[in-house]
């Protein structure tokens, strides 16, 4: 690096920490402008002109930075509430009373998930940001010598900013004064800066060895990350408790620490095989993107990219549908050629359903026992299970998926499929199909609440005068409504955002985050406990209907703008 003094080091990494950040921020912020620009209405509101306006996005790189802290903050909160969560858990199954529950149990998981875990498994030299790092690294060809050791110096000094207030909340107990309160996020750093070291040192050693040694070493290092998280669990549930207080405050162990960690920002900071770790790292996340790629489409699409071959004649055929014209024979046609495909998934998915009703009679007929009472969270009603079991079976998004990679991946690219007309006609079409295929399963769904909840009596022995016969239609209603809800959503979701792209893949983090939302939501309905039926099929029904309802007017609004390929 030749000889500079410390000042100028110091004002070097300085000023990278700023442009990164700058960068960081303003790519940001362009990727926040495109995705305003992109919403009806609003984006036509939004010029392109806002994209140079550097006093902007000088205030906004400002609030960046303050946003960055704040996550830091939240993140590191988060953190600490896992380990006192786990502590308590392990604590608690060892069958000792929660008012015994010291603070040591907290510490010793801090002691190996901090000082060690950590600053194995997240060193910066380990972990360059695939957004930001690789971009100034790759593309915009920084030093490498210089960038990473102030990216390394600056991911210390946030960690000792965002521990400062959990260290104060800890200086409160009556076993920590405040001096050692503020000296942990110090001791931290400083294991964190020899994590760095010992990195950066192996693949100095070992680099000789092997040409990509970055990503075993990754591994080594990950592997007694791990390692060092699990080692807490047995001694705190044993009541053998790390002896925090009495090791990290000594002399003894400070010196050495402080020590190491000078060694540690020397050779950092004259390290001379960035450029290699660097491009080494460049290299193991391209291959992983290009590895992974078919990977997703494997999930997300399956076979359906195969489905157009083998077929026969006479699933060519257009003869049956000579009595259709435009998008109607259209549809049919492409429902048709692939029919043995759909078919089966349907037979697999009714067979499915099939079983379990078949499992339920069986346990009804020879059985006295109470189907809801066997069920982990004791629900009264079979009803949420049965919502989480429709989100399963559904063939909304096989079929979206169908529709995309065998048909509209190609017509897309045609001006008069991406019109309003074409659009809302083919939609309304492929929801009556969806809806229809996905009419049997549901409708053997329909018969596990109404067995279960409804005619368990007469399975028991009791007689018909006992049933709720009333009930039958609003448990029918309430799963025609879970049909309606599945068959619709995945069709409008895919409609409404159009997440794939040429090459079979997901573009939108939009279209995943619903996705997660939504089986979060199926999920959560299993969880629900002493459940009042009524309340819960007049939540179903009224907001499925409401979605439907509004779900149709965005489609006929907005989707003509919005089903495009991406």
């Amino acid at each position: 690096m030749g000889k500079r003094s410390f000042r100028v080091v110091l004002r070097e990494y300085f000023s990278i920490m700023i442009t990164t950040r700058k960068i960081s921020t303003t790519g940001t912020i362009n990727r926040l402008i495109l995705f305003f620009q992109r919403i009806p209405l609003i984006g036509k509101h939004i010029p392109d002109s806002l994209y140079g306006k550097q006093n902007a996005k000088l205030i906004l790189t400002v609030l960046a930075t303050f946003h960055r802290l704040f996550k830091r903050l939240v993140i590191k909160g988060m953190y600490i509430g896992y380990l006192v969560f786990f502590a308590y858990m392990v604590f608690n199954a060892s069958d000792r009373s929660v008012s015994e529950f010291p603070i040591e149990a907290v510490m010793s998981m801090f002691f190996f998930m901090s000082f060690i875990g950590a600053s194995l498994g997240l060193n910066k030299a380990m972990n360059l940001d695939v957004g930001t790092d690789l971009l100034i690294i790759d593309k915009l060809r920084a030093d490498a010598e210089r960038y990473v050791p102030a990216r390394i110096f600056e991911r210390k000094i946030i960690d000792i900013g965002a521990s400062l207030p959990f260290a104060l909340v800890l200086s409160v107990h009556r076993d920590y004064t405040i001096l050692q309160a503020l000296a942990i996020p110090l001791l931290v750093v400083c294991a964190k800066l020899i994590g760095e070291l010992l990195y950066l040192t192996s693949f100095a050693i070992f680099r000789r060895f092997l040409r990509n040694i970055y990503k075993p070493l990754s591994y080594v290092f990950l592997s007694l990350a791990i390692l060092s998280l699990i080692a807490p669990f047995p001694l705190v549930a044993s009541g053998t408790y790390f002896p925090f207080r009495a090791i990290v405050f000594h002399p003894a162990f400070i010196a050495p620490l402080i020590t190491m960690a000078l060694i540690s920002v020397a050779v950092i900071v004259k390290f001379p095989h960035y450029r290699q770790l660097a491009w080494g790292t460049v290299v193991t996340y391209t291959l992983a993107v290009e590895k992974i790629k078919p990977r997703q489409r494997q999930q997300q699409f399956g076979n359906v990219s195969k489905w157009n071959t083998g077929l026969k004649s006479e699933d060519l055929s257009s003869v049956p549908f000579a009595h259709l014209t435009g998008y109607a024979f259209f549809n049919k046609l492409f429902f048709h050629r692939h029919k043995k495909f759909f078919g089966k998934k349907i037979l697999i998915r009714v067979c499915i359903v099939a079983g379990i009703l078949i499992g339920m009679l069986i346990l009804l007929l020879l059985t006295d026992l109470d189907l809801n009472e066997m069920t982990e969270s004791k629900q009264t009603t079979l009803l949420p299970m049965c919502f989480f079991l429709s989100y399963m079976i559904s063939l909304g998004r096989p079929a979206t998926g169908a529709m995309f990679a065998n048909c509209d991946v190609a017509m897309l690219n045609y001006p008069f499929y991406r019109t309003p007309s074409v659009v809302i006609r083919n939609f309304y079409l492929r929801l009556k199909t969806i809806l229809l295929y996905n009419a049997p399963a549901f409708a053997l769904i329909s018969l596990l609440p109404i067995l279960s909840d409804i005619l368990r009596p007469l399975f028991n022995g009791s007689s018909a005068d006992e049933i709720a016969w009333i009930m039958i239609v609003p448990y029918f209603v309430t799963v025609a409504m879970m049909w309606v809800f599945f068959s619709f959503h995945d069709l409008f979701i895919y409609y409404i955002i159009q997440p794939y792209t040429s090459d079979l893949g997901t573009k939108s983090k939009l279209f995943s985050v619903i996705q997660m939302v939504v089986y979060m939501l199926s999920y959560m309905n299993m969880q629900l406990r002493d459940l009042n039926v009524v309340i819960y099929m007049s939540v179903i029904i009224v907001s499925t209907l409401l979605y439907f309802v509004i779900g149709l007017l965005c489609i006929n609004k907005f989707c003509p703008k919005t089903f495009r390929l991406k």
